[in-house]
């Protein structure tokens, strides 16, 4: 978790810490039923601020530790003989916010970086994992974002798809990506434009030229539905 996201936790349970202090002063039934609105407006207070936590216990232990901090300093403000009911409140904050994160939680995660699939998710047509649209999915290069730092490669190396779906072998020329020349990398044509592109400009374009947004017909099957 980073820095700022400690910071906006930290304040995020002081809020919630003084409204269950306010409902301890009030009474320890009130107190009670603080414990399940701390519970309650705490995951809407980190939404608001944008926080993402991915340790799935962290919101239930600051609910716990808001909540008995309000009904410590309220008990201590106002002692009585039913301010034993008060240490009721805090479980009552913890058990509400951890069921709450359980359902929140327990259903589809990232492959990458296990948060909760919230919205739209991908299944990366290179290396198969279902990936969040937020988090790590590179949509300009449609690929999970694991597969664009590793350059995972979907197209094959076997020369005959190629001579196949984008001509000869050019042997002269550069690439228009790379700019290597055709002696270092194998340069293909695109058959509508001629735009020289090395194999793996093409792989890393996904078959389409930047120049006429032609698409190879021979598309892999999982690729296919993320390209024109």
């Amino acid at each position: 978790m980073t820095s700022r996201n400690l910071v906006l936790l930290f304040s995020a349970g002081f809020l919630v810490a003084v409204i269950q202090l306010l409902a301890a002063l009030a009474s320890p039934w009130a107190a009670i039923a603080g414990g399940f609105v701390v519970a309650l407006l705490l995951p809407l207070l980190l939404r608001f601020f944008g926080v993402e936590i991915d340790n799935l216990w962290a919101g239930p232990l600051t609910a716990l530790l808001a909540s008995a901090a309000g009904v410590l300093a309220a008990a201590i403000a106002n002692s009585g003989p039913d301010s034993v009911y008060l240490a009721f409140a805090p479980p009552a904050a913890m058990l509400t916010a951890a069921a709450w994160a359980l359902i929140k939680g327990g259903g589809a995660r990232c492959s990458l970086c296990e948060r909760g699939l919230r919205g739209v998710a991908f299944e990366c047509p290179r290396c198969g994992l279902a990936v969040g649209e937020q988090c790590c999915w590179v949509h300009d290069r449609l690929r999970c974002r694991l597969c664009e730092q590793n350059q995972v490669p979907i197209f094959t190396a076997d020369k005959r798809w190629w001579d196949q779906n984008f001509g000869p072998r050019v042997r002269q020329g550069q690439c228009q990506v790379t700019l290597e020349t055709a002696e270092n990398v194998d340069l293909r044509g695109c058959p509508r434009c001629a735009r020289l592109q090395s194999t793996e400009a093409w792989d890393l374009s996904n078959g389409e030229c930047a120049r006429c947004n032609w698409v190879v017909e021979d598309v892999p099957e999982r690729l296919r539905p993320y390209v024109a």
